[in-house]
C-alpha cells in the first residue's frame, strides 16, 4: 500500500509496481489510508510524512494501534528535511526511511526492488535502515 498525496509519485509507483505483478492499493490522505489499510490488510506500507488529514506520524500511530496492522512493515518517505525526519521516523517504528526525491532511485536502482525484498522477508525487524 502506498500513502502519499503526490499524484505524480503515486502514478509512477502504480505503473512500476503493477507491472512487476504487485496488487497495490493507494491512498492520498490520512483518513482514507487508515480506512483502506484496515480493509485490505497490506503486506507493506509506504507512507509519506506530509499528508492531508493528519501527518504521517499520526497515521503510523493509528495504523499501529490496529491489531491487524501492527505487524505490517512501514517505510517512511518525505520531501521534508531528512535530518529531522529520519531519526523521528525510525524511533516511531518505521522499518525504513527515504528522502522523497531519492525514493525512485532507492527502490529501483539501489535495491532493485525493495518492495519485493521486504514482502519476501518474514521478519520485518531485519529491515531497519538506521545505519
Amino acid at each position: 500500500m502506498v500513502i502519499d498525496d503526490d499524484q505524480d509519485l503515486l502514478h509512477a509507483l502504480r505503473v512500476r509496481m503493477k507491472s512487476s505483478g504487485f496488487n497495490v492499493h493507494f491512498a492520498s490522505d490520512a483518513v482514507l489510508a487508515v480506512h483502506l489499510a484496515s480493509r485490505v490488510k497490506p503486506d507493506l506500507i509506504i507512507l509519506d510524512i506530509g499528508l492531508p488529514g493528519g501527518d504521517g506520524y499520526l497515521t503510523m500511530e493509528r495504523l499501529r494501534s490496529k491489531t491487524s496492522l501492527a505487524h505490517v512493515p512501514i517505510i517512511i518517505i518525505t520531501a521534508g528535511d531528512a535530518s529531522v525526519h529520519r531519526e523521528k521516523a525510525l524511533q516511531a517504528g518505521a522499518e525504513a526511511f527515504f528522502p522523497n526525491p531519492s525514493i525512485t532511485i532507492s527502490f529501483w536502482r539501489g535495491r532493485q526492488s525493495l518492495a519485493v525484498l521486504l514482502i519476501s522477508v518474514s521478519a520485518a525487524s531485519c529491515w531497519s535502515f538506521a545505519d
